[in-house]
């Protein structure tokens, strides 16, 4: 059963923020713990991140790393607070940015916490190399982790853990 909210609801005015808004975490909170069920996937978004880049070009250099530093820091402890409410022995947590940032080009960010998950970087036969993993092997992926067989028609490969580099 798809529910959700994707409205102006979870947003807070702080006009010291980029365009003057922010996530409000408590909303996005309510908002989890609405759908969140056994079994089942929740997107949260954290736009924080998207709106200090997208404000970056209308700001000095010191406003655009205290507004990009105070995002991070946000979008970190909500991720922290939805891990508070999550079974890492059986639930599955995938972190991925598939907004780009104008000041790291090609590159994201792309983790797993969960079950059967080792704290190691992962790598894919699309890139080769441990710690990369391409765009289209991020569904495979998730597909893989959670027993479901892609498409046969779905690009891209199931991301494997390898120790080069891991803990």
């Amino acid at each position: 059963m798809a529910a959700g909210t994707v409205d102006g609801s979870i947003l807070q005015s702080t006009p010291e923020a980029p365009y003057g808004v922010t996530l409000d975490r408590a909303a996005v909170l309510r908002a989890f713990d609405q759908v969140w069920r056994d079994r089942g996937v929740v997107l949260v978004e954290g736009s924080d991140l998207a709106r200090a880049d997208a404000y970056r070009k209308f700001v000095t250099a010191d406003q655009r790393e205290r507004q990009r530093n105070a995002a991070l820091r946000s979008t970190d402890r909500l991720i922290g607070r939805i891990l508070e409410r999550v079974d890492l022995r059986r639930d599955l947590v995938v972190i991925t940015g598939a907004y780009q940032p104008s000041y790291a080009k090609n590159l994201g960010v792309f983790a797993l916490h969960g079950p059967g998950v080792r704290a190691d970087l992962l790598e894919t036969s699309t890139t080769r190399r441990a710690g990369y993993v391409a765009l289209q092997d991020i569904a495979p992926t998730i597909l893989d982790r959670v027993g479901v067989e892609p498409p046969t028609t779905m690009e891209g490969r199931p991301a494997e853990s390898t120790r080069v580099g891991g803990e």
